[in-house]
């Protein structure tokens, strides 16, 4: 039984295991329980990669251990919740099912609705600080709520004028937030996929063509965290970039050219110092008025060993032209615009890959794909929650004059708002999970792509519902311009042109289940 300040909830551990040299697990009891994200049901206490079966102190489940009043206030019943344990000998971290009586915090007035992941702790430390020696994640701490209020009072006015948020990005810059991702070594925050996809999607509760936007350097600074996680140094200068302020461009969609990371249009030519110059046409090219450096590829199909995928980074120079084509149905803030590229030029040290064109694992392919779809996936997940928090609002202030009580109170309203929030609350796990995995090297072999893609594909089409719904929960006036309904129902679409578009979805996972097509 873990106790805690003003309700009891019971702990699940027959399923647990240990990972340490500790010989007294039970110093859990006696130290910090942190709630830090949805997570398995499995306890892990680490040290030194060393795993050890779990105390039988802590199994027979006889000790109490005290969680201070910052608790984050979501514990649904039976959810996968996970505790941060700071402990005298090692770190531990325990996953733990909670609680198994159901509504009890509810009941009891403890707990609200919010979920874990969105909202803020309410306690002092986040990222990067230390409570008895446990570093742990605030995400207010990154995505504070005055700063959310700041970038949602814009968003209106960014979405009619077409225009740049220029001030959010200053706002996020000066917060860090380009840096999320870069170790604490290297001047970041030192966060992991699994972090960031949390403030992502609360970023994209506020502004979602801003979240969108820094999605996509996000992107970059994510891929050189996951080669770098896996021994891999080559985009140390992306990281090192971001905490100097640089912003990176995500260069990879063509018009017609649906091989996407596996073949390109544009033409890379080698240059004698090892550079390239890169001749082509780009789309969907966010953050094109304030880039500094745009990652990219391109087919070398000149070099001995032609043809060649070269990945590379160049900067704005004269050989890129921008054009202000961007007038679109949502997503008006990313301003995504199409760059030509006219001999633009990759030095030598900015070249970070050379692959044989089409589908393989190399872990540049691995570390785009994978923090592509989750980012994504995170950014859409946040959209689908608004959306769940509008309709909840306003269900509460709409009056049916039929029966006089507000349409929280209407059970067909009810239904359909129970149905929304099941379909958000799926998508968290889910998130969690795959994010952790990456962060964890774990080896999903050839399913990797079947479950990144797949993450991705769930949450747009869950997001659509949800938003859809919540326009129905609203009724006429979320079909006017006014309406944030009306601007979260257009920012939505955009959610299937990203990739991996439903049918390359279903290729993907039909290849991983059943083996590839039969000429």
């Amino acid at each position: 039984m873990l106790e805690l300040p003003h309700f009891a909830i019971d702990l699940d551990l027959h399923d647990v295991r240990v990972v340490g040299t500790s010989e007294r697990p039970e110093h859990a009891a006696q130290e910090l329980a942190q709630l830090v994200f949805a997570g398995q049901p499995q306890c892990v206490l680490e040290r030194d990669g060393v795993e050890r079966p779990l105390g039988r102190a802590v199994e027979r489940e006889d000790h109490a251990g005290r969680v201070p009043p910052r608790l984050d206030r979501h514990l649904a019943h039976g959810e996968h919740v996970g505790l941060e344990l700071g402990l005298v000998e090692l770190e531990a971290v325990a996953r733990c099912r909670m609680p198994h009586q159901p509504g009890i915090a509810q009941r009891e007035g403890q707990v609200g609705r919010d979920h874990v992941p969105i909202l803020p702790r309410s306690g002092p430390t986040g990222a990067g600080s230390e409570q008895n020696g446990e570093v742990t994640f605030d995400p207010a701490a990154h995505l504070s709520d005055e700063l959310l209020d700041r970038i949602r009072a814009r968003a209106a006015a960014i979405d009619a004028d077409n225009a740049f948020p220029e001030e959010d990005l200053a706002d996020l810059r000066e917060a860090g937030y380009l840096a999320i991702l870069v170790p604490s070594e290297l001047g970041g925050a030192g966060l992991g996929l699994a972090e960031a996809s949390v403030l992502q999607q609360r970023l994209a509760t506020a502004g979602p063509a801003t979240a969108l936007a820094i999605n996509m350097h996000l992107v970059w600074t994510g891929v050189a965290k996951v080669l770098a996680d896996r021994g891999i140094d080559s985009l140390r200068f992306v990281q090192e970039g971001a905490v100097a302020g640089e912003v990176f461009a995500f260069g990879i969609s063509e018009a017609g050219n649906d091989l996407v990371l596996f073949g390109s249009d544009t033409d890379a030519s080698p240059l004698p110092d090892g550079g390239y110059a890169f001749t082509g046409t780009k789309i969907f090219t966010s953050l094109a008025p304030v880039w500094t450096q745009l990652g990219l590829h391109g087919l070398d199909t000149t070099s001995a060993d032609a043809p060649q995928m070269v990945y590379a980074f160049v900067p704005r120079t004269d050989a890129v032209v921008t054009r202000d084509d961007w007038d679109t149905v949502g997503m008006r803030g990313t301003q995504s615009r199409t760059t030509e590229l006219h001999g633009a030029v990759a030095p030598a040290d900015r070249v970070v890959r050379r692959l044989t064109p089409g589908p393989q694992p190399d872990p540049l392919v691995f570390g785009i794909f994978s923090v592509f779809e989750i980012l994504l996936a995170s950014v859409y997940t946040g959209i689908a929650r608004r959306a769940l928090d509008l309709a909840v609002e306003t269900a509460k202030k709409r009056t049916s004059k039929r029966s006089g009580k507000t349409y929280s109170q209407d059970p067909d309203i009810r239904w359909r708002i129970a149905d929304m929030a099941l379909t958000y609350d799926g998508m968290l796990p889910q998130l969690a999970s795959v994010s952790r995995d990456v962060d964890d090297v774990v080896d999903h072999g050839p399913l990797w792509f079947a479950k990144l893609s797949g993450l991705k594909h769930r949450a747009v089409v869950a997001a659509k519902q949800i938003v859809d719904d919540a326009m129905l929960v609203a009724g006429g006036s979320s079909y006017f311009t006014r309406s944030e309904l009306s601007r979260l129902y257009r920012d939505v679409l955009a959610g299937m042109f990203h990739p991996s578009d439903p049918e390359s979805t279903h290729s993907t996972v039909a290849t991983a289940w059943l083996g590839p097509l039969e000429f």
